[in-house]
C-alpha cells in the first residue's frame, strides 16, 4: 500500500513527566508521541504511571480542531484504560485526523474516572497537553480550491462532509481520477482514499461500473452552475410576475372561503387550519414555492421528503444530493424539510438556513436507529401554524395555475443545460439545487416589489392532518 507524506508543521511543547493537572498527584505522564500525522485514524503514544494504591480507570480523550478555514472540522475520540496500583502502562489513544488543510490544534486529555461508562466531569481532568499543527495545501490541489464546493442545506454539517477532502474527492472522481492519482495530488495514503471511497460506495453515493468508480450524484462545475443560475434568474422573474398578478385572485378565493365559513374571520385563530391563508409570506415561501411548485418540479408532484425520518442531524439524502462548484453565489439559501406518516405531516420552511442544535450523541443514536433529539437555536425558532391542506389547496391553486407552463419550460431548458455538460439524466438533486435558487430569488423579488412583507425571523412550521381520501 503506497503512502504519501503530507507536509505538516508541528509546533509543540513536548512534555516529559510534566503534569498539567492532577488529582492528588498520583498520575504521572511521560513523553507523548504521535508517530504519524497523516490523515485517518492514528494513535498517540504515552507512558503513564499510577503512583496510587488503587487501580486507576483512565479515559484518554483526543480532540482535533481546525481553525481559520472555511471548513473547520472537529474530531474527538475516547479510549479507556485500567492501570493497576503502582504500575506503569503505555497508552495508545485513538487520534482521528480528518482530511483538511490549514491550522489545527490537537489536545490530549486524561480523565481519572470511577467508571469508564460514566459521563466525564471537568473535575476529573488529570492531564492536558496541546499540539499546534499545520497541514499545507499541496500544489496539485490548489486548482480545486479556487472555488468552494457547496452541498445541499445542512448536509455540509455532517462529519462525513465537514472537511475539504470529502468534498473534493467527488470532483476528482468525476474527472475519472484513480485512487493512486488522488493520493498523489492530495499527498496522502492510498489506504485513506480507498477507505473514503468505500464509505461513500456503501452509502450509495458512488458505484463501481466495469472496475471504475462512478458517481450517483451530480458534480456541477462553475460554468454549468452559472448557466443554471441564469435560467433560475429568468424563471424566478417570470414566477414572481405570475404570483404578483394573481394576488387579487388569491384574496378573492380566500374571501369566498371566509364567507363559506371554511376560513375564520379572525386571522389570529391559530388553531384553525385555514387561518394561515391570511399570512402570505409563509404561504408563498413554504407552501406555494415548495409544498406545491417545488414538489411538482423536483419530485413530479410526490410529497417532497428531502430529509428522511425528520432527523435533521443524521442526514442521509442521496436522492437529493449535489456538489456545486463556485460557492454560495451559485446556490439558493432557502430551507425546506417535510415528513409525513399515515395520519399527519409536518413542514419546515425558512428563507435562510436555520441553526439547529443536535443531541450530543446524535451520531451514535443515528447509527442504532434511535430517536435523535434536535431543536432550533433561540434566534431561529419557527412560528407554528396549523394547516388544513384541503382548504389551503383551493387558494394556492388559484394563485399558481398560470405557472404550469412555466414549470414545464424551466424543466426542458434545465435538461438542455445539463445535457450540454454531460448530465443526460438530471437527478432530483440537480433539480433541487436549481429550484432552491429559483425559490430564493422569487421571494426576494416579491419582497422588494412590496407584494409580500417578510415576517418574523423567516422560519415557519406547518402542521396538518392528511385528508382521509389521501391516507
Amino acid at each position: 500500500m503506497r503512502k504519501r507524506f503530507l507536509t505538516v508543521a508541528i509546533l509543540s511543547a513536548i512534555m516529559f513527566g510534566q503534569v498539567v493537572c492532577t488529582q492528588e498527584r498520583d498520575i504521572y505522564v511521560g513523553e507523548v508521541e504521535v508517530p504519524s500525522w497523516r490523515w485517518g485514524e492514528q494513535r498517540a503514544r504515552m507512558e503513564v504511571a499510577n503512583r496510587s494504591p488503587l487501580t486507576k480507570f483512565i479515559i484518554a480523550e483526543t480532540e482535533l480542531q481546525y481553525t481559520g478555514e472555511y471548513l473547520n472540522p472537529n474530531r474527538r475520540a475516547h479510549t479507556c484504560y485500567a492501570i493497576p496500583p503502582g504500575e506503569t502502562a503505555w497508552l495508545d489513544p485513538v487520534l482521528v485526523i480528518p482530511g483538511n488543510y490549514g491550522r489545527a490544534q490537537v489536545t490530549l486529555r486524561l480523565f481519572d474516572v470511577v467508571d469508564t461508562m460514566d459521563i466525564i466531569l471537568p473535575d476529573q481532568l488529570a492531564y492536558e497537553q496541546h499540539f499546534n499543527i499545520t497541514f499545507h495545501l499541496p500544489d496539485g490541489m490548489v486548482p480545486y480550491f479556487q472555488n468552494r464546493i457547496m452541498l445541499p442545506p445542512r448536509v455540509g454539517n455532517l462529519p462525513n462532509f465537514d472537511n475539504e477532502f470529502a468534498r473534493t474527492l467527488f470532483v476528482l472522481l468525476n474527472e475519472g481520477k484513480s485512487i493512486g492519482e488522488i493520493a498523489d495530488l492530495a499527498i496522502c495514503d492510498t489506504s485513506f482514499v480507498k477507505k473514503e471511497i468505500e464509505n461513500w460506495t456503501a452509502r450509495g453515493y458512488i458505484r463501481i461500473d466495469k472496475g471504475t468508480y462512478k458517481l450517483n450524484v451530480p458534480v456541477i462545475s462553475v460554468a454549468e452552475a452559472e448557466a443554471g443560475k441564469q435560467l433560475a434568474v429568468s424563471t424566478s422573474d417570470s414566477l414572481a410576475s405570475v404570483i404578483a398578478a394573481q394576488m387579487d385572485t388569491y384574496r378573492k378565493v380566500r374571501d369566498s372561503l371566509i364567507a363559506e365559513g371554511k376560513v375564520p374571520v379572525d386571522s389570529n385563530t391559530f388553531y384553525d387550519g385555514g387561518a394561515i391563508l391570511y399570512h402570505t409570506y409563509p404561504v408563498i415561501g413554504g407552501l406555494v414555492l415548495w409544498w406545491d411548485l417545488g414538489s411538482r418540479f423536483i419530485s413530479k408532484g410526490e410529497f417532497l421528503t428531502i430529509f428522511r425520518g425528520n432527523d435533521l442531524c443524521n442526514i442521509y439524502t442521496p436522492s437529493f444530493m449535489y456538489f456545486v462548484q463556485g460557492g454560495p453565489v451559485l446556490t439558493g439559501s432557502s430551507f425546506y424539510a417535510a415528513n409525513k406518516n399515515k395520519s399527519n405531516y409536518r413542514i419546515y420552511y425558512g428563507d435562510q438556513l436555520p441553526e439547529i442544535k443536535c443531541d450530543p450523541n446524535f451520531l451514535f443514536k443515528g447509527r442504532r436507529k434511535g430517536r435523535v433529539r434536535w431543536e432550533y437555536t433561540p434566534d431561529y425558532i419557527p412560528k407554528a401554524y396549523v394547516m388544513d391542506s384541503s382548504i389551503v389547496r383551493l387558494a394556492i391553486d388559484a394563485l399558481v395555475r398560470p405557472a404550469d407552463q412555466l414549470l414545464i419550460d424551466a424543466g426542458d431548458s434545465l435538461q438542455i443545460i445539463a445535457s450540454s455538460f454531460g448530465h443526460d439524466n438530471i437527478t432530483q438533486g440537480y433539480k433541487y439545487w436549481f429550484w432552491n435558487i429559483t425559490a430564493t430569488r422569487t421571494m426576494s423579488s416579491l419582497v422588494k416589489a412590496g407584494v409580500i412583507e417578510r415576517s418574523g425571523n423567516g422560519q415557519f412550521r406547518f402542521d396538518g392532518l392528511i385528508p382521509k381520501e389521501n391516507k
